[in-house]
């Protein structure tokens, strides 16, 4: 297990851009787990472009989030 999370390690110090995304319709865990995913890839810093992508159209009860 220790040696797939060093590759995906790896994959991610290694890429110059990376979009994250989450599935249709999402919901508050969806956005939630997206926004979390996308600021911690930004923390590790370095030269990469990270983008979030959200092509549905996210409910009022979410604009608090941020990004």
């Amino acid at each position: 297990m220790r040696e797939i999370l060093n590759q995906i390690k790896d994959l991610i110090l290694a890429s110059k851009k990376i979009v994250v995304t989450t599935h249709i319709n999402p919901d508050g865990d969806a956005l939630g787990s997206l926004i979390a995913l996308t600021l911690g890839l930004k923390k590790l810093g370095g030269e990469r472009k990270i983008e979030a992508l959200c092509t549905a159209s996210i409910s009022d009860t979410f604009h608090f989030l941020p990004s």
